[in-house]
């Protein structure tokens, strides 16, 4: 149901439903332009005049065309870099588009380049008749349309969204004051862009699958410098002592039997309550997790692999860990690994029903 409109503007007495809509239409009495554009000098009265000047800028963009696959690319460098890493004998980039020739890196990812070809839609929505070509786009469809979730909050006003994709248009549409400069450094192979270089030769990682870390101890390679440490720290530290530790609270046990029963009052459990609201959790982790994402609404860690952002530093190098197929967390009865604590608890929550 809509929002009634009780936001009226002293000028010309018209009606908006929020406040943020009345103070960007007083604008138009005003003559201000505060909406810049970041690219070049001009300057605007509406969020939708800066939309439209900026497809220029991105029209620009893309100068140097690859002469063996036509992809454009935004310099002379970054062209270089793609001939080289795509084209020129490159042991990472063996499979081949039989439509277009356009190689990849692995199976997987040729795979998913076929459907825009065949039209292939393989996720289809267990609520409905919907296909999708990309399983995001099917898990983005059923929290929109059949679950009503919008997690992804807008700091700048009450709106919120079922995507990251859609919070991001919507906040360079809206509110682009404040933005960043658009990121200058782009991948060769995906055509995507990067805050900095540094992120640029992570992301190149997820298309080459080169691992330059690796392990003393087990010899185990890491495409990512945060996953290295974070394996050293955690699955080897864990060897050396004599105890086990519970992978909630880290309580040290020497039976595994007794850990099992510790395990069965984290399940049944939430020790951890919210100040400001009767929720309550199972780990301090959880917890921290929720007063965050619920009562303070920021997410101040993204992806450098995808634009997924994060309201824990430690759900974003998890998440990294599951773009990287890497399973830092081992169960300690069964051994079996998996990228996330969370994977990891629900787990062990079978082995403790197993008792």
């Amino acid at each position: 149901m809509p929002k009634e409109k009780s936001v009226q503007c002293a000028l010309c007495d018209k009606l908006f439903s929020w406040k943020f809509q009345m103070e960007n239409h007083m604008l138009t009495h005003t003559g201000e332009k505060p909406f810049k554009c970041t690219l070049c000098a001009r300057s605007f009265n509406a969020v939708g005049n800066l939309a439209r000047h900026q497809l220029v800028h991105k029209d620009n963009r893309k100068k140097y065309s690859c002469s063996q696959c036509s992809m454009l690319l935004s310099s002379k460098d970054t062209l270089t870099q793609h001939i080289r890493l795509v084209h020129e004998k490159s042991k990472y980039f063996t499979k081949l588009c039989n439509t277009c020739k356009k190689p990849f890196p692995t199976n997987t990812e040729l795979s998913r380049h076929m459907r825009t070809h065949t039209g292939e839609k393989p996720y289809q929505c267990l609520f409905c008749d919907r296909c999708f070509s990309l399983s995001k786009n099917l898990n983005t469809h059923i929290l929109a349309i059949h679950l009503k979730e919008k997690p992804y909050f807008c700091k700048d006003c009450p709106y919120s969204f079922s995507s990251v994709g859609s919070l991001k248009y919507h906040v360079r549409k809206v509110h682009p004051i404040g933005l960043k400069p658009q990121p200058k450094f782009q991948c060769c192979v995906c055509e995507k862009y990067l805050d900095s270089n540094t992120d640029l030769q992570n992301h190149l990682r997820v298309h080459t699958r080169e691992k330059p870390y690796s392990c003393e101890i087990c010899k185990r390679r890491f495409a990512w410098k945060v996953s290295y440490k974070h394996h050293s720290a955690h699955f080897h530290a864990k060897e050396k002592k004599t105890d086990i530790l519970c992978p909630i609270c880290e309580k040290p046990f020497r039976r595994l039997s007794k850990l099992k029963a510790h395990c069965q009052r984290h399940i049944k459990e939430r020790p951890y309550d919210c100040l400001e609201c009767d929720v309550s959790f199972g780990s301090n982790q959880g917890l921290r997790g929720h007063v965050l994402r619920v009562h303070r609404k920021e997410m101040n860690f993204s992806c450098g692999l995808c634009e997924k952002t994060f309201f824990l530093k430690t759900a974003r190098d998890e998440h990294i860990s599951a773009h990287l197929k890497e399973t830092p967390y081992s169960c300690s009865l069964c051994s079996r690994g998996f990228p996330s604590k969370k994977g990891l608890r629900n787990h062990l929550k079978r082995h403790a029903r197993m008792t």
